[in-house]
């Protein structure tokens, strides 16, 4: 099982049902979820992912505590893409992530960014190693949109990866 944060167009849920995970894909806009289902439908997974409209934050606990009774608790794999685009939000998906991660003892987190003057990569190596209490994080992939004119530094794309295990004591 997999849970998407901000699924937006379905993408990234329809390549993991075509991996065969069981995908549950949230966006806040229902818009997003209706675009989500009609891909899969497309795409031949339609049975492999559902949508549910999730906001992000604290305010939000009683949706987030249904929609992990309906699925039976946060999914081994959290999966986000592209899903910061204003500073106050990470406050909010940060909130979620913790609410989350509560009843897991050990997670994968993968989280592809755009670097937006936002410093997402920070937020994910930096920040949910605090919220999940000790994490082994590493960037696992970085590219340029233009790899044959990037300098050093000019990376501003990257897909980073964050193994949290609770129950092993993890030294930064």
């Amino acid at each position: 099982k997999a849970i998407e944060l901000g699924c937006g167009c379905g993408v990234i849920s329809v390549v993991l049902a075509k991996l065969g995970y069981r995908v549950y894909a949230t966006d806040a806009d229902p818009a997003s979820c209706r675009l989500t289902e009609a891909n899969a439908l497309h795409n031949g997974v339609a049975e492999r992912i559902s949508t549910h409209q999730l906001l992000w934050g604290n305010e939000q606990a009683d949706a987030l505590d249904e929609l992990m009774q309906t699925i039976g608790g946060c999914p081994p794999i959290i999966v986000l893409s592209e899903c910061v685009y204003e500073p106050q939000t990470t406050e909010y998906l940060a909130e979620t992530l913790r609410a989350l991660l509560v009843t897991r003892t050990s997670t994968t987190i993968i989280h592809a960014w755009s670097d937006r003057d936002m410093d997402e990569e920070s937020f994910l190596t930096n920040s949910l190693s605090d919220i999940i209490g000790g994490a082994a994080a590493e960037t696992v992939a970085r590219y340029a949109p233009h790899p044959q004119s990037a300098m050093p530094g000019d990376i501003d794309q990257g897909v980073s990866l964050l193994r949290a295990d609770r129950s092993v004591a993890m030294v930064g």
